[in-house]
């Protein structure tokens, strides 16, 4: 069956907007970072977004088990992609590879795939294209910045060389060449297969029957806007958002250029101008970087030169250069700061007819170095003296920063050290002191008994004297141990509340269950017990019959392990009438 006869199978799926794959269950929908966009097809413009965008893309999905698609048996966990146009499922998921950047078709490949197919999403008719590999070509220096995409398979009579199918802008086959030199993608820029320049146009590198490279400019129809020319002169500045930048060489023994145009065609070059000589970020100073800075240009004087500089920011030939080319002698040096380290770029320059030398920044009218010199070595003599002292000067900065970086370190961990030793003392005093008066409410113990040491022990919470937790806890044993009738319901929840060990606290709240259980039942209604009884007068709860109510019975946990809900209840009973007194956050509180 033919593949775009056997794609009319799949017209009611991609018809079916309505359908959603995310209410299939065999489909797993993810990991999705959308929303995403499309450019607008010429049927979408009318939808489209200020920027002729719409919003769509493919989407990925798993499969949750086994499934039959285009004939091939999918294992559950294969990934297949779905098509989305402004919210409209306009392919279900069974491609196994999408390129989906324009709301009008799509580069698919079917599990049956062996070469990409053109989706027609109008239609949904699937023409097969003649290759398995799609490439993109860059446009930008640095970052996924590619503009145009391009079939790409070995050369059948050199498999070291490749076949490239050229592209139109309805991204249909324009144009297969043959003998094109292999591209590479690694980081900094390195020529790829293809290439493209700002307004479209491929350059393509290829290799000539004789073995000699040479490149050709085509355009967007795959026709050559171009002769066969000697390989181009590639510059890359390093910026992501800086088109790439071609030139042809303008003359045969000097390292001259001239550039294309944006459109690619070799703009005319006067015939005064010898061509354009570029300059490097490395030139300037930077050594771990060799990006394109700008260029020099030279013009024919007679028989002598004059130059201008044209700084990368003024693309490839600014049209001012011929006016300000008034240097017969240009030559970028680098300077460094000595406030920061950092070389910038300056010029040793000669104006035309003066004999002296001048070091100039790169706005050629700003003197980086005061003074005129006999030669240019000369001028580049007192630039180097100048850079060293510079150096010199940044180094002794660096030297004196980091020397008061280590001692600001040092003071501030001798300060956190003292801080620390101070903590440490005045912790172990305060402990020393509590531990002293627990001897002393031990001696009290032994010498006056629980009730003495009870009054000490509240004393010293009444001012809330450091330690008094450690002198009630031991205070409140003493006096359970020796059943000292002064020992008070406060008491021992005060003690308890203090208490830190486990078994020292059960003990204590042991002892408040035994001695006042009765009473804090009392003090503590019945959960079930609705909150309008604690409000309800008496003759409310008898009834109009007369009869009387008995109290609750208490059917909850046990007091130790209700305290702080006693301590609410006790509350809601005060504030009812029900009790003269409750229980407060540091103990018992009478009217």
């Amino acid at each position: 069956m033919h593949p775009s006869t056997r794609c009319l199978l799949f017209l009611p799926l991609l018809a079916a907007c309505a359908a959603n794959p995310l209410d299939n269950p065999a489909w797993r929908h993810g990991p999705w970072y959308g929303p995403s966009y499309l450019a607008a097809g010429p049927a979408d413009r009318g939808r489209a977004n200020d920027e002729g965008r719409i919003q769509g893309g493919a989407h990925p999905f798993t499969l949750e088990k086994e499934l039959v698609v285009d004939g091939v048996s999918l294992p559950a966990g294969t990934g297949l992609y779905g098509l989305e146009v402004a919210d409209d499922w306009v392919a279900m998921p069974q491609y196994v590879a999408v390129h989906f950047w324009r709301s009008d078709f799509a580069f698919v490949k079917r599990p049956s795939h062996s070469v990409w197919h053109r989706l027609d999403i109008a239609t949904g008719t699937e023409e097969p294209l003649p290759f398995a590999t799609l490439a993109w070509a860059r446009q930008r220096c640095i970052g996924l910045a590619f503009a145009r995409g391009y079939g790409v398979a070995a050369d059948p009579d050199d498999p070291a060389l490749r076949q490239v199918w050229l592209l139109d802008d309805d991204w249909r086959v324009a144009r297969v060449l043959r003998r094109v030199r292999p591209g590479r993608e690694e980081y900094p820029p390195i020529p790829q297969a293809v290439e493209t320049l700002p307004e479209g146009a491929y350059l393509v590198h290829h290799i000539g029957q004789d073995g000699h490279p040479f490149d050709v400019v085509y355009d967007r129809a795959g026709r050559p806007m171009s002769p066969e020319l000697e390989p181009l002169a590639r510059f890359a500045d390093g910026s992501e958002l800086s088109d790439l930048r071609f030139a042809v060489r303008s003359h045969p023994q000097r390292k001259l250029y001239w550039p294309l145009g944006p459109d690619g065609r070799v703009q005319p070059k006067p015939a005064h101008v010898l061509g354009l000589a570029p300059v490097y970020s490395s030139t300037f100073g930077a050594p771990e970087t060799d990006f394109f800075a700008g260029w020099i240009a030279h013009f024919q004087d007679g028989d002598g030169e004059r130059m201008a500089w044209c700084p990368r920011r003024n693309a490839f030939f600014a049209e001012w250069a011929d006016r300000d080319a008034v240097w017969s002698f240009l030559e970028p040096r680098a300077m460094k700061n000595a406030q920061t380290g950092l070389h910038e770029g300056v010029f040793v320059a000669r104006r035309r007819g003066d004999d002296r030398f001048v070091v100039l920044r790169d706005d050629m009218h700003t003197e980086a170095l005061a003074g005129v010199f006999a030669s240019a070595s000369d001028a580049q003599a007192v630039l180097a003296g100048a850079n060293a002292r510079a150096d010199a000067a940044f180094q002794e900065e660096c030297r004196r920063y980091w020397a008061d970086l280590r001692e600001r370190e040092a003071r501030e961990k001798r300060a956190a050290a003292e801080y620390w030793e101070n903590r440490r003392r005045s912790e172990a005093a305060a402990q020393a002191a509590r531990d002293a008066a627990v001897r002393d409410i031990e001696t009290t113990i032994r010498e006056q008994g629980g009730a003495a040491a009870l009054a000490v022990a509240r004393a010293a919470y009444k001012v809330e004297r450091d330690g008094w937790q450690e002198l009630y806890v031991a205070a409140a044993l003493a006096a359970v141990e020796h059943d000292t009738p002064e020992l008070t319901m406060a008491d021992l929840v005060t003690a308890s509340d203090a208490a830190r060990p486990f078994l020292v606290r059960g003990k204590l709240r042991d002892e408040l269950e035994r001695r006042f259980g009765h009473e804090l039942r009392r003090m503590q209604a019945p959960t079930f017990q609705p909150m309008s009884a604690y409000f309800a007068s008496p003759s409310a709860t008898g009834g109009g019959s007369g009869s009387t109510s008995s109290a609750p019975t208490w059917t909850g946990p046990t007091v130790g392990e209700t305290l702080s809900n006693a301590r609410w209840q006790s509350q809601m009973n005060f504030l009812s009438g029900q009790s003269s007194c409750y229980w407060g956050n540091n103990g018992i509180v009478g009217r």
